[in-house]
């Protein structure tokens, strides 16, 4: 396929901003639904929906085609007015009620933005709109247990639906989700625009490569940033980016097909707050496939704490880091889950108590209150990682700021002068 047409800096600031500005939350996405049935009767497709609410687009007549999906519903509580507002590369949202800043819905009301502007641009693809991702990805559950076969002619899966600007994600909800083909035939694209390999928690494409998909996914950064929070914003540049990678991957391998069967762990755990599942991955059952699984070359070196463990200990979520004064250890957490706030403390925002509503983020580093739908304030997060505890193999670990990582907490004691778990050889 050839890209005579092609248009750098393609991004129809009008149409994101009409996108941006549509409400829409899990259970009450119908606006966002509606716009783009619109943008899809103006554009030569055939369109089809499911009895969920799923929408699936066909471009084109192929043999094969490559596919793209985004999200229609965010986490964003919905006002009666909001506001949008560009200051030169960013646009976020002000709430005129409270006379503050608002989340935008980035995530993802740009991946729908940028679906809707490659099915403009891009003459052979499929694509679909799946509904509530944000409560346990229900729209690509329901597409994947009744509509399974419409993916049987796609080479590969594209999603726009992370932060930031250089996120390739190949390994979600702890399983790897491309194969290494997919990935070395797009690394020269990656290059071209910076992104690089990551590991993300979970969307709509780890549900399609769990239930047998059979073709490589990944996920990307598309340029929204500070996610579910209030403080969360568009780069346009950053948009811009996301789209120009995705429309050169699109027309470089649309005719390719990029076979992939994962190897899905079991599960030993899982917490579940807002329809959403925090999991941890049985990592001894994973260590005992190590390098006889499916699992590439490429995801074993870039991914081999998170995939397989880490180093052989008596540990499954923690592995040494270092060794500190009087051989005192510090470790690095491996696991794949939200660890929850336990203890009589409560959320400094909402005041609401903090057990089963904040959760601390290690790949983050952040607190984030369910409650809120926001990350807690970083002057705040200090003083509540006393009250942040992951038990392992009987041992229970504590995070030390001051160390940068964690602790076994019998070796540990808390410091209210610097606000941290420190080592009880330290002269706090």
């Amino acid at each position: 396929m050839s890209q005579p047409d092609k248009i750098k800096n393609r991004i129809d600031f009008k149409v994101l901003t009409t996108t941006l500005s549509i409400q829409t939350k899990s259970l009450h996405d119908d606006a966002m639904l509606t716009h783009i049935r619109e943008k899809l009767n103006l554009m030569d497709v055939t369109v089809q929906e499911d009895t969920y609410g799923n929408i699936y687009v066909t471009k084109g007549i192929a043999k094969t085609y490559p596919c793209v999906v985004a999200h229609t519903d965010t986490v964003q509580d919905m006002l009666q007015h909001i506001n949008i507002f560009r200051t030169n590369d960013t646009i976020f949202a002000f709430n005129p009620e409270e006379r503050r800043q608002w989340g935008i819905g980035g995530d993802d009301k740009v991946g729908v933005y940028i679906t809707l502007q490659l099915l403009e641009d891009i003459p052979v693809m499929k694509a679909v709109f799946f509904r509530d991702e944000e409560i346990g990805s229900r729209g690509s559950h329901y597409s994947m247990d009744n509509h399974k076969e419409w993916y049987n002619d796609c080479g590969f899966v594209l999603m726009a639906d992370r932060r930031g600007n250089t996120d390739v994600i190949t390994v979600s909800g702890g399983i790897v989700i491309a194969s290494n083909e997919f990935l070395e035939a797009c690394d020269p694209i990656f290059d071209r625009y910076g992104y690089k390999d990551a590991v993300g928690i979970c969307t709509d494409v780890d549900v399609l490569t769990t239930k047998g998909i059979g073709v490589s996914t990944v996920n990307l950064s598309c340029g929204y940033h500070e996610p579910h929070s209030s403080k969360e914003i568009v780069s346009i540049r950053d948009v811009n980016r996301c789209y120009n990678l995705m429309y050169d991957i699109l027309l470089e391998h649309y005719d390719r097909v990029f076979t992939y069967e994962a190897k899905i762990p079991e599960y030993k755990s899982s917490y579940k707050k807002n329809g959403q599942s925090y999991l941890s991955s049985t990592f001894n059952e994973l260590s005992k496939v190590g390098l006889s699984s499916p699992v590439g070359e490429r995801q074993l070196k870039l991914h081999l704490p998170l995939i397989f463990g880490g180093k052989t200990s008596k540990f499954s979520n923690f592995t040494e880091l270092a060794t500190i004064k009087e051989g005192m250890k510090v470790f690095s957490y491996i696991g794949c889950k939200a660890i929850p706030v336990t203890g009589d403390t409560t959320c400094s925002k909402c005041k609401l108590p903090a057990l089963e509503n904040i959760f601390f983020l290690p790949y983050e580093g952040r607190m984030y209150c369910t409650k809120c739908n926001d990350y807690i304030d970083d002057a705040k997060t200090p003083a509540l990682m006393r009250f942040v505890e992951s038990e392992d193999n009987d041992t229970v670990f504590v995070y030390s700021l001051y160390s940068a990582g964690w602790l076994l907490k019998e070796e540990a004691k808390w410091s209210e002068k610097i606000s941290s778990w420190v080592s009880e050889q330290m002269p706090f």
